[in-house]
């Protein structure tokens, strides 16, 4: 599994020669964990393996907020194969993604990607599976539920125009950093993050707990470019004193230059 690192300031541990980085509240972003993407009909290899790593994020207890969000389609939604008369895509995994024109209720021509039925609305498969720890305080958020509209992303519909609840719900809680994990990295968790960066948020992504469904780098590099960063959970965990660099912002002259000492005797601040 790729374990992408960069030097990033870390958002789960404390930072004592750049105080003011304490300031941000942090929040963890899960992306649809859940049964069709491990197990069921849109099974992504080893997506079994984000769980642990997930787990441990969540147990960590430095977040001010954990959000999880949930594919929830109904029926003969739009992005399922079988409701264009194509219920071939869903016995052939080279066939996901596939690209179908259609023409919605208004005459306009669309393009949309067809996936086999998959998180249909209360079914085991929309289910969160049960060795995914859930908490009492946790927060939902429920994506792709207009028939019409598909949602890679948990802040808004693929085109756009209508917005989930999801940065509403951030700001109501002061989070300005968050750390996202979930399925897939390439597709719901990658188009999450840019959302996020339109947003005004720090993103990070925990690489050993997200897999991809296609190509990893690509999306990787995509992601880097947009300001995203990259580290791994024991990374992010490891050092209770602060594992990454100071943030590039922000630092008064005095922060700015122990940074630069403590990182030419390969310590970090």
């Amino acid at each position: 599994m790729p374990t992408e690192e960069d030097d990033s300031p870390s958002p789960l541990v404390g930072n004592p020669v750049c105080p003011q980085y304490d300031n941000n509240k942090r929040g963890l972003l899960i992306i649809d964990i859940q049964n069709d993407f491990i197990s069921g009909s849109l099974a992504t290899p080893n997506a079994n393996d984000v769980i642990i790593p997930t787990n441990m994020l969540r147990n960590k207890g430095v977040f001010d907020d954990i959000t999880l969000s949930m594919d929830s389609h109904p029926k003969d939604h739009v992005s399922f194969g079988s409701t264009h008369g194509h219920p071939m895509i869903n016995d052939n995994m080279n066939d996901w993604g596939t690209e179908y024109k259609w023409s919605d209720p208004n005459g306009i021509e669309q393009t949309q990607m067809l996936w086999p039925d998959h998180c249909v609305w209360k079914s085991d498969g929309w289910n969160n599976p049960d060795s995914l720890e859930l908490g009492a305080n946790d927060h939902w958020v429920f994506k792709g539920t207009d028939v019409l509209r598909d949602s890679y992303s948990a802040f808004f519909d693929n085109d756009q125009t209508s917005e989930t609840k999801l940065h509403a719900h951030l700001q109501s809680k002061g989070i300005k950093d968050l750390i996202i994990v979930g399925l897939v990295f390439d597709v719901c968790v990658k188009f999450t993050a840019l959302d996020a960066i339109k947003k005004g948020y720090r993103v990070y992504i925990a690489s050993d707990a997200t897999v991809a469904f296609g190509d990893w780098d690509k999306a990787a590099d995509e992601l880097k470019e947009e300001g995203v960063r990259m580290g791994t959970v024991q990374k992010y965990l490891s050092n209770p004193a602060g594992s990454f660099n100071c943030p590039e912002t922000n630092a008064d002259s005095f922060g700015e230059l122990h940074c630069k000492v403590l990182l030419m005797v390969r310590f970090v601040c």
